[in-house]
């Protein structure tokens, strides 16, 4: 037996222990016929509820024709009319014309008290007058009190109740008034009027306590079995997530595995995946890039080599550096064509675009179109044609006069990049819109110079500006025009990491184009 099942089965077995037991009925309200009182706590019908619906001496009893009767001490009865709750008065008559004698003389130990004028008599005893009691039961003005039954010796008791109008027609013959008994007007009533109150007992304050601390224990043993229950679901659901997330990555790593080697396409596999070179991303130096799909989960970006170089030294430069790298932050390269003379690369898709960052942001490095003209151990090369996306092209590519391609090269690609997060804008873009406006790094350099505000752009958000202007002025350090005035890319680092803004403005790299 798990451990659910055992809170659950203390919690049956309270909850039965609190109501009274299996079998037994509930305390709610109940009645001996229609139009009868409504009998509950502290009251409760005999052979209907169990005894811990009532106090002990509030028992309730039905008669064969449905009549409530109020058992009462002495083997007595009451005839019952109505119950008020509220005021906790009973209107009735003696049943059998008896009355228990508590009634009268209780001393405050009886629960139920008479609370209508009578007068008490001592007779002797009487077979007259005992008929005469069991016979008024409609009138109820004359009620021997207890004992009521056997031939007892001595003088027996008797009590006028209510009006006396009839006093003269009753047997009180040889009778000695004993007491009068008066009482507030308004417990006054045609059938007689008793009252209780709730009896003081030890029993029934212990038996309370018991009920009490049982509901306690269930309510507790509840919520062991609801924290139990949840630790479990919760537990059973972490676990299948988890399982499910082991499952995931294992697929992942298979797949990755098998995607180190670049599949082989033909041309029409190329414009099929292409759908016909329908969507264009864009153009670069070494060709254009289409979108594409190879499944429905997975997209490509297939760039279309333009046959520039006649023995295909940058397809195979590319495809081989690609081979050779396995990098979280390299785009993976998924399939090679070379059919003829056509030369293609099918990369993962980024849809971030420019900033080429995946749909986890994760930075990707892509073009490696470069790599063959600079040997591993070389900071500085020499080219003879310039390649590269516009916009981005560091100056002494496409002259010597600024100095020799390098590593300081990749540094201005990487600060008009973050003057493009600056300014919302691509660099290229503005160079296409229109040649006669301000140049796009130079109005950036104006602005800081100005001292007006920068925000970056991404969405609807404004941005901090302080970060704006961090990026701007590390970005215009980077694009200084000639290479030794550019910062290595650890200093670049060191520069955006840097707390505070006591970044020094750098040179404007625009005066003397400016002027």
């Amino acid at each position: 037996m798990n451990f659910s099942r055992w809170l659950l089965m203390i919690v049956v077995i309270v909850v039965d222990a609190v109501n009274g037991g299996l079998g037994h009925e509930d305390c709610t309200e109940t009645r001996c016929g229609p139009g009868e009182p409504a009998i509950r706590f502290p009251f409760r019908l005999k052979g209907r509820q169990p005894i811990h619906c009532g106090f002990r001496g509030f028992d309730v009893s039905c008669t064969d024709d449905n009549q409530t009767i109020l058992e009462m001490a002495s083997s007595t009865k009451l005839r019952v009319y109505e119950i008020d709750y509220r005021s906790h008065a009973i209107t009735g008559l003696p049943y059998d014309g008896c009355l228990p004698r508590e009634l009268f003389n209780s001393n405050g130990s009886y629960p139920f008290e008479f609370v209508r004028p009578a007068t008490l008599f001592s007779c002797p005893p009487s077979t007259v007058r005992d008929k005469y009691c069991s016979s008024m039961y409609v009138r109820g003005d004359l009620a021997r009190l207890s004992p009521c039954h056997g031939n007892n010796s001595g003088n027996h008791n008797y009590a006028v109740l209510g009006d006396y109008c009839y006093i003269d027609e009753m047997p009180l013959v040889s009778c000695i008034k004993v007491h009068d008994y008066t009482s507030n007007p308004k417990y006054i009533s045609e059938r007689g009027i008793l009252r209780w109150s709730i009896p003081s007992c030890e029993h029934c304050k212990g038996r309370n306590l018991r009920k009490t601390i049982l509901k306690i224990l269930g309510i507790f043993a509840l919520c062991l079995v609801l924290i139990a229950t949840g630790t479990t679901v919760y537990y059973v659901y972490n676990s299948n997530k988890k399982e499910k997330e082991n499952q995931l990555r294992i697929e992942r790593f298979l797949d990755e595995y098998r995607a180190r080697k670049p599949s082989r396409y033909s041309y029409a596999d190329i414009k099929r995946i292409t759908s016909q070179f329908k969507e264009k991303l864009g153009q670069g130096a070494y060709g254009t890039v289409f979108k594409g799909t190879l499944s429905s989960e997975l997209l490509v970006a297939v760039k279309m080599l333009n046959n520039s170089n006649e023995n295909g030294e940058d397809f195979i430069n590319e495809v081989g550096t690609m081979c050779q790298v396995h990098h979280v932050n390299v785009v993976r390269l998924v399939g090679i064509c070379a059919d003829g003379f056509i030369r293609a690369l099918v990369y993962e898709y980024l849809p971030n675009g420019s900033l080429l960052l995946d749909q986890d942001f994760t930075p990707k490095v892509s073009d490696f179109g470069l790599a063959k003209f600079c040997a591993k151990d070389q900071s500085a090369i020499s080219m003879t044609t310039a390649r590269g996306t516009m916009g981005y092209i560091a100056p002494e590519i496409f002259s010597r006069n600024f100095g020799n391609v390098s590593y300081k090269s990749d540094v201005y690609s990487f600060g008009i990049l973050l003057l493009e997060m600056v300014g919302g804008r691509k660099n290229f873009k503005v160079m296409e819109d229109s040649t006669s406006q301000v140049y796009f790094p130079e109005w950036i350099y104006n602005l800081l110079e100005q001292g007006n505000d920068l925000r970056i752009h991404i969405g609807d958000d404004e941005g901090d500006v302080t970060i704006a202007r961090k990026l701007a002025i590390v970005g215009l350090w980077c694009i200084q025009w000639h290479p030794i005035d550019r910062p290595s890319m650890k200093v670049v680092v060191q520069m955006l990491e840097r707390e505070g803004e006591n970044l020094a403005m750098p040179p404007n790299p625009f005066a003397s184009t400016s002027s």
